[in-house]
């Protein structure tokens, strides 16, 4: 029974050293490559959308207990543009959570403020607490 138990150590971690790393992957995709060509690469986005007859594919994944996402562009199924990685903000998940409107925006205010990137639409001082 043991050498089956060190069988099963030595499969897993042959597959655990095949796992794909996303980040790595898609440093690899570079403009001019096809659909089938990013599939092959990166495997299958996290979701699509098609906007003014260009299709984008979205990749999130994470990296140092940070969110990350890339977006790959395509052109009559080439890609033409590779974003940047973006990080999702930490107080982004926050806002996630809240259970109303009045909850997220009193969340994104208290956030923005403490940021030093609140801005009154009014140009009056912000005073209100709660909305």
């Amino acid at each position: 029974m043991r050498p089956l138990h060190f069988a099963f150590w030595i499969f897993t971690l042959s597959l655990a050293s095949c796992a794909s790393n996303p980040t790595n992957d898609l440093e690899r995709l570079h403009a001019g490559m096809d659909k089938d060509k990013v599939l092959e690469v990166a495997g299958n986005p996290k979701f699509t959308f098609r906007e003014t007859t260009k299709d984008h594919w979205v990749y999130i994944y994470f990296k140092d207990n940070q969110e990350w996402q890339r977006e790959v562009i395509f052109d009559d199924g080439i890609v033409t543009r590779i974003s940047k990685p973006l990080g999702k903000q930490d107080w982004t998940k926050d806002l996630e959570k809240a259970e109303s409107m009045e909850e997220f925006e009193k969340k994104a205010r208290a956030h923005q403020k403490k940021a030093g990137q609140f801005k009154s639409i009014d140009g009056q001082p912000d005073n209100a607490e709660g909305h």
